[in-house]
């Protein structure tokens, strides 16, 4: 019975401190800004991060991906996610103005490729856009 409790404690404890340092959520300021890929152009109709990262979500869980979660370096957060029978990718949030997020992949720095992405991302998972 108590090698019990001690297992029931030590898992509790190991739950709490993986789910505390399991990444850095965004603050709201953030998550509420719009998105874009190039600077002064709003290449996504004034779409949230909020909801391109649900959007994402649903995709990468729609696949059978995993979501790997976010990091934060140097005011930058890094949305990360495992898709099958790829490697990890992760898109970056940069604030760039108030209300403003530049998004980019940190491996591809090309604008049109990030676009393309998100519209096929989106297409996918709300087929009727």
């Amino acid at each position: 019975m108590r090698i019990q409790k001690l297992i029931l404690l030590a898992s509790v404890l190991i739950t709490i401190l993986f789910s505390s340092c399991s990444g850095s959520t965004p603050p709201d300021s953030l998550l509420n800004s719009m998105v874009i890929a190039r600077p002064g152009i709003d290449d996504f109709g004034h779409l949230k991060v909020r909801d391109l990262v649900d959007t994402i979500e649903k995709f990468t869980n729609k696949n059978g991906g995993k979501i790997m979660g976010w990091s934060q370096n140097n005011g930058v957060y890094l949305f990360t996610v495992q898709q099958p029978n790829t490697p990890v990718g992760s898109i970056a949030f940069q604030t760039i103005s108030e209300g403003v997020v530049l998004i980019y992949a940190p491996d591809r720095p090309s604008p049109i490729s990030m676009i393309q992405t998100v519209r096929v991302i989106i297409r996918s998972v709300y087929p009727q856009n």
